[in-house]
């Protein structure tokens, strides 16, 4: 196993993108690749299959959902043995055909391998999963040695078949309109004045909150504050 996969515990890299293939249960990681760099941005789509039948003599178009495919997603990935990162430990070893090689070995379904069986994979970033398989890969070498040795390739993913989720978002709280909703912990505010310093106009500040969160003394100025902002 390729020492790649460890550069995460060494240099301090957990938040970067992890790459999982998993086992026959989909749940057991059998091999991960750590990117080396986190992609810039990534797309996902969504495809759905409609019918589109017009009646005779109709000038209107009906539309039936045949199905729903599963999502996709692209991305690009650097591979990189240039030193411009500075001193990557484990990974000054490495080439950049070590490196590629090794992620097709945990992804990709070589042609010489004679493997007919898709590898599923699990895609992790913060709470981005993506599950699906890697449907194809362009990869772009951009730099060179003096004697033509690729030190920098770019590879173009794109994994199908599968569906992404983020876990734990959190919940905003919101006002009727759309707007995100303040709320203030007037415990801890000394004096109104202190409120009104850090958040801006207390009047309006207090028709925000729930009335749960207002202290007795307030409560009965939550409904006059309502009255004047009218």
């Amino acid at each position: 196993m390729s020492d790649i996969q460890t550069i995460g515990s060494v240099i301090g890299l957990p938040n970067h993108m992890q790459i999982n293939r998993l086992g026959d249960d989909g749940k057991t990681a059998e091999e991960t690749y750590t990117v080396l760099v986190n992609p810039t941005s990534y797309s996902v789509v969504h495809n759905a299959c409609y019918n589109a039948d017009q009646g005779i003599q109709s000038t209107g178009t009906t539309y039936g959902l045949n199905k729903a495919k599963p999502e996709s997603m692209s991305l690009d990935l650097l591979f990189d043995s240039t030193g411009s990162l500075g001193n990557v430990p484990l990974l000054k070893h490495q080439t950049v055909l070590d490196q590629v090689n090794y992620f097709l070995d945990v992804a990709f379904i070589l042609h010489a391998s004679g493997e007919k069986k898709p590898k599923g994979l699990q895609l992790v970033w913060g709470k981005m999963e993506f599950y699906g398989v890697l449907d194809k890969i362009a990869i772009d070498y951009t730099h060179f040695d003096h004697t033509g040795f690729p030190i920098r390739a770019k590879a173009a993913c794109t994994f199908s078949g599968g569906r992404i989720r983020f876990t734990g978002k959190p919940k905003k709280r919101l006002k009727p309109n759309g707007e995100e909703r303040k709320v203030v912990d007037f415990a801890k505010q000394r004096h109104a004045i202190n409120a009104v310093l850090k958040y801006g106009s207390y009047v309006p500040l207090i028709v925000q909150q729930p009335k749960k969160a207002l202290p007795k003394s307030l409560r009965l100025a939550e409904e006059l504050a309502k009255l004047i902002i009218k």
